[in-house]
């Protein structure tokens, strides 16, 4: 094998890598969901779960709502949803990628993003479909709700 092709394959096993590594960190996030805690501890939260019906609206939503976003996805094409969100009003506290045929390796299934609304104010909700190493100009979709938090 060449050395040129040896280098190529070598930086794309450490691409792989650094895209799964990034992908279990982001995952890891799960644990520190307060829908989750409020689950295990037998609390009620109130929650709006948006799906791609809701690209483009304006949603009010009290403060201490939990959001949940549910959107198509097929990580092994590499395009994946990308949080852009501002975290001046909303918290992004969970991600994970649900397959719709476990028992299928690569196949397509479902994202989805918890975020928490933590304070009063108006802010984008933005999620970019992207092969994450080409930059946002790559993006092929996205999905974005204005959120405006209001009282309880």
């Amino acid at each position: 094998m060449s050395t040129a092709l040896q280098s190529s394959v070598m930086s794309r096993q450490v691409l792989n890598w650094l895209v799964a590594l990034s992908w279990l960190s982001v995952s890891s996030c799960a644990c520190s969901n307060p829908l989750n805690h409020a689950i295990a501890e037998g609390k009620s939260m109130a929650e709006t779960i948006l799906t791609d019906q809701d690209n483009g609206r304006l949603i009010e939503v009290p403060v201490g709502t939990g959001l949940i976003v549910r959107l198509d996805e097929s990580p092994t094409t590499g395009y994946v949803w990308i949080n852009k969100t501002a975290e001046d009003v909303l918290h992004l506290n969970s991600t994970e990628f649900s397959s719709a045929s476990p028992d299928i390796v690569g196949g397509a299934g479902l994202r989805t993003f918890g975020f928490m609304v933590n304070k009063l104010g108006k802010s984008t909700l933005l999620l970019k479909r992207m092969r994450d190493w080409k930059g946002e100009s790559a993006a092929t979709e996205v999905f974005s709700v204005t959120i405006q938090a209001i009282k309880k």
